[in-house]
């Protein structure tokens, strides 16, 4: 993950919060000068917060319709967010301004062929003097968009010369070859250290850049000097603490460091991930829990938190937290969060149907309704099966969707549970909406062991001598 830079000072980091806060609080009232707005644009653009993006360009578009700078920050926008047709239009309307950003918006948004990048890239290095961060930054961006950075492993000590922010420069530059050239990067972070000592991002970086190649003690080494170089900073308790883990995956000291990480951001994800990562390994999966039990307090929706939870805690997790529905609550919203829960080997597929059990007695079950009645043959729970089936549903309410491997489910449940006439004649009336879908040659081999079941049913009721402990499907399959 990127480290939340120290440069963003706690300042601009207020100028953020409170620009959010007065969205809510009072956005008719609000005003903020042409240069705040900016640092709020790109502020903003750290925590990928397309919406405080938003609202900063249409403030700046209301007070400072001239502004050129936050134009170009339009622009970088429309490249991040909208169609290419969009962008089209805004170069076309800009067509008369020129400069080194104007040029790197004309190429993300021209969509150069890969061959003719670097000439590309090359002129603009000979042409422009990089005096600003932005330029840096967006040149950066440039590389990365069009996957040039083999290019910039032979050219970034250019770039760097060409550059008035050294530090700046050499930072983007390991920030985007960090996984490309992870020699290269460490080398360029370690040039940092040696121009500022003091930067503590930069040691930071370089803890992170000896994580990547295993070089445990290296790391520890370098997070220490940020660490006294900003001692109330907790990223660099979390780069420690991922460093402690590559030793020793249930690491205590780790375990202690990442609670005085969490504590001072609580929205801090990765923090979270690696603390349930060390509990589990500690055998505590108790204590894992309970971090996916408080996410999902603090936001019902989360579905890596969610999916966490599952893998964490297993069915006697998934009935409890994720039983309790959102008045508005989709069909569609909860066949996605299942998605997100389902495995391979169905280890969570009782926590599954108590999920749905819990969303079909406070909405009902349409869309899903074929799922659920798989789960609940495939645990034996007939007679929960057939009340869900026969249960007298309101008018108006969505045919239940059942797909050819739950089609015939009930007929065998009836079937198991003594009521041969009714599943004679629940197979019959399924056989007979199996063969009007047969439309084509891909149907008929979708519903052929649908068929073959229904019929083996028919039979199996006609002799009315059928154990509740044998399965017609698997049985009417193996004929």
């Amino acid at each position: 993950m990127a480290i939340p830079s120290e440069n963003n000072s706690d300042e601009l980091r207020q100028l953020y919060e409170r620009f959010k806060a007065e969205l809510v609080e009072h956005p008719q009232e609000m005003y903020y000068d042409e240069d705040d707005l900016i640092m709020v644009f790109d502020m903003a653009g750290d925590y990928q917060d397309r919406y405080v993006q938003l609202q900063a360009l249409m403030m700046g578009r209301r007070l400072f319709p001239d502004s050129e700078q936050l134009e170009l920050r339009l622009g970088f926008a429309m490249l991040d967010m909208y169609d290419d047709v969009s962008v089209d239009d805004f170069l076309r309307v800009n067509d008369y301004r020129h400069g080194l950003l104007w040029d790197i918006i004309r190429l993300r948004g021209q969509h150069i062929k890969p061959e003719d990048v670097p000439a590309r890239l090359d002129d603009l290095l000979d042409r422009y003097q990089f005096d600003e961060d932005e330029a840096v930054i967006q040149f950066i961006n440039l590389i990365t968009a069009y996957e040039c950075e083999e290019w910039l492993v032979g050219n970034y000590r250019r770039l760097v010369d060409r550059c008035r922010f050294r530090d700046t420069a050499l930072s983007e530059c390991a920030e985007v070859l960090r996984y490309h050239s992870p020699d290269l990067a460490l080398s360029i972070v370690e040039e940092i250290t040696r121009l500022d000592p003091f930067n503590a991002d930069a040691w930071i970086k370089l803890a992170e850049l000896h994580r990547t190649k295993g070089e445990i003690d290296d790391g520890l080494s370098a997070i220490e000097y940020a660490r006294a170089l900003r001692p109330d900073y907790y990223f660099p308790l979390y780069v420690e603490a991922t460093l402690l883990v590559l030793r020793d995956p249930a690491s205590q000291h780790a375990a202690e460091l990442l609670q005085q990480v969490i504590s001072a951001n609580p929205d801090m994800y990765e923090a979270k991930a690696a603390l349930s990562d060390i509990y589990e390994s500690q055998g505590k999966s108790d204590l894992a829990e309970m971090i996916w039990r408080e996410e999902l307090r603090r936001n019902p929706d989360d579905g890596l938190a969610q999916s966490r939870l599952a893998m964490v805690g297993g069915t006697s997790a998934l009935s409890e937290p994720l039983s309790v529905f959102e008045p508005d609550m989709t069909e569609e919203a909860l066949a996605s969060r299942i998605e997100m829960l389902l495995t391979p080997d169905m280890e969570n597929a009782e926590g599954i149907m108590r999920l749905l059990a819990s969303y079909d007695r406070s909405h009902g079950l349409y869309q899903l309704a074929g799922e659920y009645i798989k789960l609940l043959y495939r645990h034996d729970m007939l007679d929960t099966l057939i009340a869900f089936v026969e249960r007298q549903r309101p008018d108006g309410s969505p045919e239940m969707r059942l797909d050819p491997s739950s089609l015939p489910l009930y007929a065998a449940s009836l079937l198991r549970l003594g009521r041969y006439r009714d599943a004679a004649l629940t197979a019959r009336e399924y056989l007979a909406k199996a063969e009007q879908f047969c439309t084509n040659p891909d149907l008929s081999m979708a519903f052929a062991g649908v068929k073959m079941t229904l019929k083996y049913i028919i039979t199996c009721a006609g002799e009315e001598q059928y154990d509740r402990d044998r399965d017609p499907v698997s049985e009417a399959l193996d004929l």
